[in-house]
């Protein structure tokens, strides 16, 4: 694999431009589809809200590109390409610690054309990836910020009882990942902490009731 050329790297900021655009032209929560984990949660709200056309719609390449743009521009991947004549619904996102491929395109349309779950396509398949690499090696720092305040709260400068509630989040509520949608993310960007305690801690409290 290699990665992509100035001229194909164009062809995803136009695809973005467009997104952007047709997507703000509805004027609700404005997204510029910079590539944070936030933008996950608006294209998940496009398919089921906004009567955008089927090019911006889950399974469209314009959406897997905006996908793909949140992982290279927030996680460490990096767009790249098998060879030079590769079409925009070939590009991959990778990356090298731990090692992850991952097309896209293709990877969405799977899922909006199987006769499983098809709702949050976009928080989904990230869900999906963390899942993967925690059952074949570990979750990259940085890739969930529960993960982070329990593994490495002293970088963070998280407080002790933020660490406390999401690593007993971890050890009590299987695949509690896909249980807190993008939320998370924007709370650790604002060292918000108390409300990822508390959500953390209400997730626990939830699934201890469920299953008593």
């Amino acid at each position: 694999m290699q990665v992509l050329r100035t001229d194909q790297l164009q062809t995803i900021e136009f695809a973005l431009a467009g997104m952007r655009a047709t997507y703000n032209a509805f004027q609700v929560e404005p997204c510029e589809f910079t590539g944070i984990p936030e933008d996950l949660s608006a294209l998940d709200y496009i398919p089921y809200e906004l009567p955008i056309a089927p090019e911006y719609a889950a399974g469209s390449l314009a959406f897997s590109l905006a996908w793909g743009h949140v992982l290279v521009n927030s996680f460490g991947f990096s767009w790249v390409a098998s060879d030079d004549c590769a079409r925009p619904k070939e590009f991959a996102v990778q990356h090298d610690s731990p090692s992850v491929l991952i097309f896209p395109y293709f990877r969405l349309l799977e899922i909006t054309q199987s006769s499983g779950p098809r709702e949050s396509p976009a928080e989904t398949l990230w869900f999906e990836t963390i899942r993967f690499m925690e059952t074949r090696a570990y979750i990259a720092d940085g890739w969930h910020p529960v993960v982070d305040a329990a593994h490495c709260p002293e970088r963070l400068g998280c407080p002790a009882s933020t660490t406390k509630a999401c690593q007993r989040l971890i050890d009590t509520v299987p695949e509690f990942y896909g249980k807190m949608s993008t939320y998370p993310y924007a709370w650790a960007r604002g060292k918000r902490w108390i409300e990822l305690t508390e959500y953390a801690e209400q997730l626990v409290t939830n699934h201890q009731l469920a299953n008593r």
